[in-house]
């Protein structure tokens, strides 16, 4: 039904006209002794304290009189003057006294218009007033809206007095926030680490004091205020007929004859809060990766760190971090204010490019150097871009032109040549590992950025009875895998390569043997065929490993050329060629596609890959590109992103 604002305004021009003597009034609050007549339909329709009370059959009901504290006469009179005639009642200097009165009242439209004018006109000015009286009422869209405010200047508010007094569900929101701006994550760590060695006590569901300096004068409501739900359990049980039943239970079984606060105090409570106990919990909700080589140093010497097991935790993350960035994980993506981003970097044509999860866009990073349009191989080491330029020599072998690393935004510095290497490599404990003549071969990265005339070292010899193509090379855990094309049918061979022992053993799976892709999340590694097989690694008893099918993503065959986990969403990026009729959607490169349900229900399309994989991935994003090596996670300044989108 369609409220015309007409009728409505006639009808409440109709109602401000009723005389609460003369015009039928049959119900009487009393409020510091001073009497106002009033109707029992309007309180009831606008109420849901009068509501519960009217329809509970208790005496008030029936002697048609009831006695409320907590509220002035002055501040109830605002009140009916919004019910019967509709007006706007809200100043500045009556909005505290009348959002504590609708919630007591429980009279939701005007608690809304109250919280409406406090975020829009007290926030900025009193944020300690304003979260105070926003956690004794309970006002999440109050405090949503600090808290927000506050993300935008953490830096200044944390460290301020105000901050200090912040409850720890507080503190967690705002590290966790989306918009939080700092300039390191140091600053978020600096913050938690004050905060709980903070000596102010902090009190169960205790807001924090109202700050001396308020503007506003004493009135009753501020020296004894209760919520509805403390001045119910407060007031006298005259009982209640066990057959009756009520819409409010919780309401109407209590006795409403005098409404007043208890003698304690809303503000006072026995549990008190320890601060350091929740160091572990706000610790691992931020950044904690992100943080610096001194901020490690720094809570490893703090006893309260020392003390607790989960803020310990915490900081190991972050040290194994330091040592081995591995895949992303939640503690070391940064934020979006950050002048940093998670990318997915990947080589198109003669550029390095980067696809951000954020803009769903990619971007231009760099040309390649000169001679990597033949054949470029890119690696992430050490959290350094190398790239590997190679020159066809033969069906399955390739000579090393050149090997680069990435110094600075299009700037790249040769570091190794003249060595014969396969397509792929891996990087285990800062060695790099190929094979090549039947050799599983290694070089030390960090004597090769001092010395390209380095030799590469034999680690040992392969016994293989026919050539192989190696398709990937990944580590895992102390093991290399060397994925191997034996044919161009359905088998391919796996050389592992144990590094604690110099051991190899070897598998032959079945599978289709063209491009294969290897990932990880947090907690794992995956093989990615083009077929849509997706089998997980896991490691064997005897040594080697084993290969455990999970599901298949699709089911026709798609140049699946890479795919990165981002937040327990899988991206994964191959070549548009042949498949575009399977979608009849339009696609544009670079940009992910995301299954959903509605769209595809009202274009008649059957999406082609699974939307998600329960346990290990939320949603599964698919991205259209011609690129033409591995898609690998890394971070880069934002600078280095070209404004415009490569096409």
């Amino acid at each position: 039904m369609v409220v015309d604002p007409n009728i409505a305004c006639n009808i409440m021009i109709s109602i401000g006209k009723l005389d609460a003597k003369e015009n039928f009034s049959d119900f009487t609050v009393v409020v510091e002794g001073r009497e106002f007549r009033c109707h029992r339909f309007l309180l009831n329709a606008c109420s849901g304290f009068f509501n519960a009370l009217l329809r509970s059959g208790m005496k008030e009901a029936s002697e048609s009189s009831v006695v409320v504290h907590g509220i002035s006469s002055e501040t109830f009179s605002t009140i009916l003057e919004c019910l019967y005639k509709g007006a706007n009642v809200i100043t500045r200097s009556n909005v505290i006294d009348l959002w504590h009165a609708a919630n007591l009242l429980q009279i939701q439209f005007l608690i809304t218009e109250c919280e409406k004018y406090v975020i829009d006109k007290l926030i900025p000015e009193d944020k300690q007033d304003v979260y105070a009286h926003a956690k004794l009422l309970d006002s999440s869209a109050v405090l949503k809206s600090l808290l927000n405010l506050i993300a935008k200047d953490f830096e200044k508010f944390s460290n301020s007095s105000i901050f200090l007094q912040l409850y720890p569900e507080d503190i967690l929101s705002l590290i966790q926030h989306e918009e939080l701006e700092v300039s390191s994550e140091d600053v978020v760590v600096n913050a938690i680490l004050r905060w709980a060695s903070h000596s102010n006590v902090l009190e169960e569901n205790q807001p924090v004091p109202l700050s001396d300096n308020s503007s506003k004068s004493t009135t009753p409501e501020q020296e004894k205020r209760c919520t509805p739900t403390e001045i119910l359990s407060n007031s006298e049980n005259i009982g209640v007929p066990a057959s009756k039943e009520y819409e409010d239970e919780n309401m109407a079984a209590m006795s409403i004859s005098e409404l007043s606060c208890s003698e304690k105090d809303a503000t006072t409570s026995e549990k008190k809060i320890n601060r350091q106990e929740y160091l572990g919990q706000l610790l691992s909700a931020c950044r904690i990766c992100l943080v610096s080589t001194d901020c490690v140093e720094m809570l490893l010497s703090m006893d309260i760190v020392l003390e607790n097991k989960q803020a310990l935790l915490a900081v190991r993350k972050a040290i194994l971090y330091h040592f081995k960035p591995g895949p992303w994980s939640s503690l070391a993506i940064h934020r979006p204010t950050s002048p940093m981003e998670n990318v997915i970097l990947f080589v198109e044509k003669n550029f390095l490019k980067a696809y951000s999860v954020y803009k769903n866009k990619t971007f231009y990073i760099s040309e390649l150097p000169e001679g990597a349009e033949s054949c470029a191989t890119l690696s992430i080491i050490n959290s350094q871009i190398f790239l590997l330029i190679q020159n066809q020599k033969g069906r399955f072998y390739s000579s090393l032109t050149s090997l680069f690393i990435f110094t600075s935004r299009n700037c790249w510095s040769q570091v190794l040549e003249n060595t014969i290497f396969q397509h792929n490599f891996a990087l285990l404990n800062n060695f790099i590992y190929w094979i090549t003549d039947s050799k599983i071969c290694r070089i030390n990265t960090n004597l090769m950025l001092y010395d390209e005339s380095i030799p590469a070292e034999i680690v040992l010899p392969l016994s293989v009875e026919r050539i192989f193509i190696v398709k990937n090379t990944l580590a895992f855990g102390h093991k290399i895998l060397f994925l191997c094309s034996e044919d161009q049918l359905t088998n391919f061979s796996v050389i592992c390569l144990d590094t604690h022992n110099l051991k190899v053993s070897r598998h032959v799976l079945e599978g289709h043997s063209g491009h294969i892709v290897s990932f990880r999340d947090e907690c794992s590694t995956f093989l990615l065929f083009q077929d849509g097989t997706l089998q997980k690694v896991v490691d064997c008893p005897d040594g080697g490993v084993i290969f455990q099918f999970l599901t298949k993503l699709w089911g026709f065959m798609w140049d699946v050329r890479g795919a990165v986990v981002f937040e327990k969403q899988l991206y994964l990026f191959g070549n548009l060629h042949k498949i575009v009729d399977l979608l009849n959607v339009q696609v544009i490169p670079g940009q992910a596609l995301v299954y959903d349900a509605e769209v595809m229900k009202s274009l008649k399309v059957q999406w082609p890959w699974s939307a998600n994989l329960p346990g290990y991935f939320d949603k599964i994003h698919v991205i259209f590109v011609d690129g033409r090596s591995q898609f690998l996670p890394f971070v880069v300044p934002k600078k280095w992103m070209d404004e415009k989108p490569s096409i």
